[in-house]
């Protein structure tokens, strides 16, 4: 046991020579993001629950659903298959027939805005939080 205790402690101080001889190799290993504190992340969490609520209540509008049944139709997780596909398909199986291709356009223009406004609402939390 205090092999290991010996050899843990050599292998500290040579870190800390290291580290205190080459500066460079500590900095190339911090995040360049910093952290978002509890505050920034309660806020950009606030922003995109409103987001999704308009979001819901713009799909809901366009497929003539009610909020409920949209809310349980449409998943909101983020996944790599196209959002627009999914969110028709998902809409038009609770349906139970078709969308219009109007419909779907807008559906498609939907999904758009919902994609910029959840970038912009990251982008204005980082900008609002930040402390340079």
């Amino acid at each position: 046991m205090p092999r290991i205790l010996v050899l843990l402690f050599l292998l500290a101080c040579s870190a800390i020579s290291v580290a205190s001889e080459q500066p460079w190799l500590i900095a190339q290993f911090t995040p360049q993001t910093p952290i978002p504190t509890p505050t920034q992340a309660a806020s950009l969490k606030a922003e995109v629950r409103k987001e999704e609520e308009r979001y819901l209540r713009q799909l809901a509008k366009i497929s003539q659903l009610t909020l409920e049944r949209t809310r349980k139709a449409v998943p909101l997780d983020s996944r790599i298959a196209d959002t627009a596909v999914r969110h028709i398909a998902a809409l038009e199986k609770e349906r139970g027939y078709p969308l219009t291709d109007e419909q779907k356009k807008q559906i498609g223009a939907e999904v758009q805005l919902h994609h910029q406004n959840i970038a912009a609402a990251k982008e204005a939390s980082k900008r609002l939080f930040q402390t340079d």
